[in-house]
């Protein structure tokens, strides 16, 4: 009985530090706080960059072209990647997410939704082949909320480098068309 009690307390006390899937500490945004969302989708090698902008200038961070073959994300108020995450909680993502595998495709997942927080841990909602209808309809939901800040926040002001590249920020982009 003590036994049981004591697992308990400390299971409860992991969970509360953040530890192990279901963990959302640290992943409140702030002003100096960087959170990135990742999704990728592995059939059409998509992948889509949101980040919030933790007290630095978008004018900086869009003034460099792209390195070849990196992704341009779209930077985002902190007050929008706040909701952006008590979106995902309402939805289920820390019911479903957990540590990213070294490789996602291997373990039979078709595309996924990462956060990755200051200390470079990745949390990950992995969409897998044979989900059941609550989980797949969970991840759709995600992924539209995701595309939904993305879209308004796409980072179309900046584009690759290149021979006649031009990049920057244009005037007016402030943070959304």
């Amino acid at each position: 009985m003590r036994r049981t009690a004591l697992l308990v307390a400390l299971c409860g006390a992991c969970a509360s530090a953040g530890g192990g899937a279901g963990r959302d500490a640290g992943l409140e945004p702030s002003e100096t706080t960087r959170v990135r969302a990742v999704y990728r989708h592995y059939r059409n090698q998509n992948i889509f960059v949101v980040e919030n902008l933790a007290g630095r200038a978008l004018g900086e961070l869009r003034g460099k072209p792209l390195a070849a073959g990196e992704t341009a994300v779209a930077y985002v108020p902190d007050d929008v990647m706040q909701e952006m995450l008590k979106e995902f909680r309402r939805i289920g993502y820390y019911r479903h997410a957990g540590p990213r595998p070294p490789d996602p495709i291997k373990v039979g997942a078709t595309s996924e939704i990462t956060l990755i927080d200051e200390e470079r841990r990745f949390t990950s909602f992995l969409r897998m082949r044979g989900d059941d209808a609550r989980t797949a309809e969970s991840y759709n939901d995600l992924v539209n909320t995701f595309l939904a800040v993305w879209n308004h926040f796409h980072p179309f002001a900046q584009v690759s480098s290149g021979r006649d590249a031009r990049f920057g920020v244009r005037d007016g982009d402030a943070g959304g068309p």
